[in-house]
């Protein structure tokens, strides 16, 4: 069985809707970079972090519903009301749609908020507000309860394997039947604290990221969510691109002979560690595009939607330092996403 994408909805430093992501994979808008300053023991340190340009939530959902909602599940609202939107199905059978979600970190900035209450005022003085979205699950939920969807709904963290896991999820729902439709969404937020981690790992050293100079740090925070809508692969429907495969490999040798023939999409974000591992299966069709979103631990649906917009236009868009122009796509491509030392998982896009 293939997974068929019917609609995707990108809210990332490009700006918010799919058409964002190709206007940005066309060169015609630049992320939004903004300038943190973190402090250290060494005084303080300039941070550019990819952040998103969220906009259009008030068209789904009146602001006066969102008072008690946090920014990461409104982006996260915004972007599944974008994929379904994009795909322009309406969900007749509302128990026959399922949501599963995926987070490295989940709501970052409101767990710590929450944890800052606690210190500050004890156990009587936390905001139960703080509590219930500072949850992984938090914008699962909120999707679940303002779309009225009364299918299975679940909640995947597990860093850099959230991508395969959410979408393996997917696959099996769809596969037993129990749903006609998933809602796969994947996103991170990034917060001070993160920002602080990053500096300690030399980030921040270049006001730029250079996702395929795989010999220094050039590492960039960013943070934003994407929904995918899937459906089993009929020949008739319309949308992006199939999921023939998804594969998670440790041996070298097995994932240079599954990317040989196709271009390859990889979750290069200018980290060293990354780096290391993908200079050893480096050949000329490797390509990334994180430059234009950022690096946080779920960046790597970005990629797999920029796959699925290349399969849809039959182009490999024009990448920095290498590719100067576009390229016609002819069958497929591969989505390679780097997990940990020489361990990747692999997507094919048909």
């Amino acid at each position: 069985m293939r997974l068929a994408i019917l609609g995707i909805g990108p809210v990332c430093a490009l700006g918010s809707g799919i058409q964002s992501l190709r206007t940005g994979l066309q060169g015609k808008v630049r992320p939004n970079i903004e300038e943190k300053i973190i402090p250290t023991s060494h005084g303080e340190k300039m941070l550019p972090v990819y952040q998103p340009v969220a906009e259009g939530l008030d068209r789904f959902i009146p602001k006066r519903a969102l008072r008690r909602v946090d920014p990461f599940t409104q982006i996260a609202l915004l972007s599944t009301y974008l994929a379904i939107e994009d795909a322009g199905i309406a969900f007749n059978d509302k128990s026959r749609v399922g949501v599963v979600f995926g987070s490295g970190y989940g709501p970052t900035r409101t767990t710590f908020k929450f944890l800052d209450n606690i210190i500050d005022d004890g156990d009587i003085g936390a905001s139960p507000t703080h509590f219930a979205n500072s949850v992984h699950n938090a914008p699962a939920s909120q999707v679940s309860i303002f779309l009225g969807l009364t299918g299975p709904c679940s909640t995947i963290t597990c860093f850099e394997h959230t991508l395969s896991n959410v979408l393996v999820t997917a696959w099996d729902w769809l596969n037993q039947d129990v749903v006609d439709y998933v809602l796969v969404g994947l996103g991170d937020e990034y917060c001070d604290v993160l920002g602080f981690a990053a500096v300690g790992m030399n980030a921040g050293r270049t006001k730029d990221m250079q996702p395929m100079n795989f010999n220094a740090c050039t590492f960039l925070p960013g943070e934003g969510h994407i929904t995918f809508l899937i459906a089993k692969d009929k020949s008739h429907q319309e949308g992006y691109a199939k999921i023939s495969e998804i594969r998670m490999r440790r041996d070298l040798e097995e994932v240079k002979a599954s990317i040989s023939n196709d271009p390859v999409i990889i979750n290069a974000s200018g980290n060293l560690q990354q780096g290391k591992s993908f200079l050893k299966v480096q050949q000329k069709q490797l390509k990334s595009y994180s430059n234009l979103y950022g690096g946080f631990p779920t960046s790597s649906a970005f990629d797999l939607a920029v796959g699925c917009v290349s399969m849809k236009d039959r182009k490999i868009y024009p990448v920095p330092e290498s590719q100067k122009k576009e390229v016609k796509l002819e069958n497929s491509i591969i989505c390679l996403e780097f997990c940990r030392e020489d361990e990747f998982n692999i997507y094919k896009l048909e």
